[in-house]
């Protein structure tokens, strides 16, 4: 990995963190809140709930952090064809991008009255891409998604091989070799 590729891999994975305890704050209020890597769920204690206030603050926090770190939506990658990288979309259009953060920043802000914030989260989604495409309300939902329409998705995760719509985790966790899985994060016992 670049130090580029790291990071956005350490954004995305604390944007859904900060999605998933959003979602539990949103149907149980107050949760336990775990901020440590677990290999053995043996080894996680009982832990009494979080306060909604206290899991929204680190919630905030990490989307700041995701939404430094991702990337806008178009990098560089290796070209099939010939030697070198091409601008694409194809490994970021289906992740978790700077846009993606700035909604959830959004809806987070919108959720604790932080109207001010929840504008500039908006801005931010529209200044790195966003808006409705062609300038109409009905355009911002109407389309496909690869043509980086916004669809009301807020991210999904597509994997079609031989389509070449291949997500870069796929190689990571995937023991199909004819997928081009090369299983190199495999799970312990």
């Amino acid at each position: 990995f670049s130090t580029a590729e790291r990071d956005a891999f350490m954004g995305e994975a604390r944007f859904l963190r900060s999605w998933a305890y959003f979602n539990l704050v949103m149907n149980f209020d107050s949760v336990p809140l775990v901020m440590y890597a677990v290999d053995n769920i043996t080894k996680v204690p009982y832990l009494p709930a979080t306060r909604q206030d206290v899991i929204l603050d680190t919630i905030e926090a990490d989307l700041v952090k995701s939404f430094n770190a991702v990337f806008t939506g178009v990098i560089n990658v290796p070209n099939t064809f010939d030697i070198g990288k091409r601008p694409s979309e194809e490994t970021t259009r289906l992740r978790a991008t700077k846009r993606t953060v700035a909604t959830l920043q959004a809806e987070v802000y919108l959720w604790r009255n932080k109207y001010a914030q929840a504008v500039a989260a908006c801005d931010n989604y529209a200044n790195n891409g966003g808006g409705a495409p062609g300038g109409t309300w009905f355009n911002l939902f109407w389309g496909k998604s690869n043509e980086n329409l916004f669809n009301g998705e807020m991210f999904t995760v597509v994997f079609e091989y031989l389509g070449r719509e291949i997500n870069p985790l796929m190689r990571y966790v995937s023991n199909d070799p004819l997928s081009g899985g090369e299983y190199m994060v495999v799970p312990s016992d």
